[in-house]
């Protein structure tokens, strides 16, 4: 509770705000264009499932009253832009991107009877004989 009493100091009263974003308070990310449309749209599902119950359970009768009703999962940050990756995190897959090539090279070259000594040593020639 105490934590999103310091948001709202930090960043205002959301509900003051003129801004047509939807923003997540603890993270400050905001919404894309299909998850604002989800919100923008919360209203009128939660009617027409009202809507649908009443008719299916009171005057139509064809569901029990305590039949269970399906949740609604509706995306709403899910669907936000994609954020950049971390430093840390485009080292790591250019490591793992290093390794796989390295795997590959490695395995050409035993399977073509490469020189493993003269593919690695440096030249000025640029590519050596093993090649995949």
């Amino acid at each position: 509770m105490f934590a999103l009493v310091g948001v709202i100091e930090e960043m205002g009263n959301p509900f003051e705000e003129e801004s047509q974003d939807v923003v997540k308070l603890d993270t400050k990310e905001i919404a894309g264009p299909a998850g604002v449309e989800t919100v923008m749209n919360a209203k009128r599902i939660g009617q027409e499932q009202f809507e649908a119950f009443t008719r299916e359970c009171l005057l139509d009768r064809t569901k029990a009253v305590d039949d269970p009703i399906p949740r609604n999962k509706l995306k709403v940050f899910s669907t936000s832009t994609p954020r950049s990756q971390s430093k840390g995190q485009q080292q790591l897959a250019s490591v793992k991107n290093d390794r796989e090539l390295f795997a590959r090279l490695y395995i050409g070259c035993q399977t073509r009877d490469g020189n493993l000594e003269e593919f690695f040593s440096p030249r000025e020639s640029g590519m050596s004989s093993c090649t995949v």
